[in-house]
């Protein structure tokens, strides 16, 4: 039985030479953006930078990196999630890859559970602390605790929400 060649390294060193299919465009340039030093925890601020709605931002939203080689980004999606992949979701999201990188993007992606948080993931978890934020703020306002010995008024906890 043989086995695939080792991938490699999410990131490369910086003096590897770019061929000249893989040079830049201007979006890349002007993103920032440089293939050759992606690293698995970049993918958050990578989906950031997308430009991608629907259902092809949140395909990448619950995905993580997990490796590149070359222009091939292999990418993890856990099973609960497989209801996003389509052929249309995943060309968008190569495309916005390609677009964001200057290079032509091709993208595998595998059904198994997030080694590292997703973009989705960290969401939720800002959102749930900006939500916890809130109600201790509301808990501590001075205005709130008079109301609640004096007046016997209680706060309703699902009417607390960020500002932000």
């Amino acid at each position: 039985m043989q086995t695939a060649p080792a991938p490699e390294p999410v990131a490369e060193p910086a003096s590897t030479p770019a061929s000249p299919t893989t040079q830049p465009s201007a979006v890349a340039a002007a993103s920032g953006a440089d293939l050759t030093q992606l690293q698995a925890g970049d993918w958050i601020g990578i989906v950031e930078g997308l430009k991608l709605g629907g259902m092809a931002r949140q395909l990448a939203m619950h995905c993580h990196l997990i490796a590149r080689e070359g222009e091939l980004l292999r990418l993890a999606l856990p099973p609960v999630h497989q209801s996003l992949r389509s052929d249309l979701t995943e060309q968008n999201l190569s495309e916005a890859l390609s677009d964001y990188y200057g290079v032509k993007i091709r993208l595998e992606i595998e059904s198994q559970e997030a080694e590292s948080e997703t973009p989705a993931q960290r969401e939720q978890r800002l959102t749930e602390a900006r939500q916890q934020q809130a109600q201790a703020q509301i808990d501590n306002d001075p205005n709130v605790i008079a109301l609640q010995e004096q007046m016997g008024a209680r706060v309703r906890p699902d009417s607390v929400r960020p500002l932000n």
